[in-house]
């Protein structure tokens, strides 16, 4: 096989590859949009105010609620930035412990 046909052929896959992972979040976005509206027009139909399928509400300044396929899951925000602040921090002291021991074993 030539130069020419080995780069035409490198680059469709590349095309095929690039084609590949923008059907995937499109996908999941019609996933999600075809849950969405099938929910809502069941509920419509069937005069059902709650529960939804997928939703987010906020209850108040601290507390959100999120709805999935019928149950409520409430967060609280402040609670969920201390967890946040927890796994960055851990996750840090583990970065830096892994640079020291790369740096102790190339010496």
């Amino acid at each position: 096989m030539s130069r020419v046909k080995k780069n035409e052929t490198e680059k469709t896959k590349k095309k095929q590859a690039g084609k590949r992972w923008l059907i995937l979040p499109v996908m999941i976005i019609l996933l999600i949009s075809g849950i969405l509206l099938v929910d809502d027009s069941y509920r419509s139909m069937m005069m059902i105010h709650e529960p939804k399928a997928l939703g987010v509400s906020r209850l108040n300044e601290n507390i959100y609620t999120f709805t999935f396929c019928g149950k409520n899951y409430y967060l609280n925000k402040e609670e969920a930035y201390e967890v946040y602040d927890y796994i960055k921090e851990a996750f840090l002291t583990f970065v830096e412990s892994v640079k020291k021991q790369k740096e102790i074993l190339l010496r």
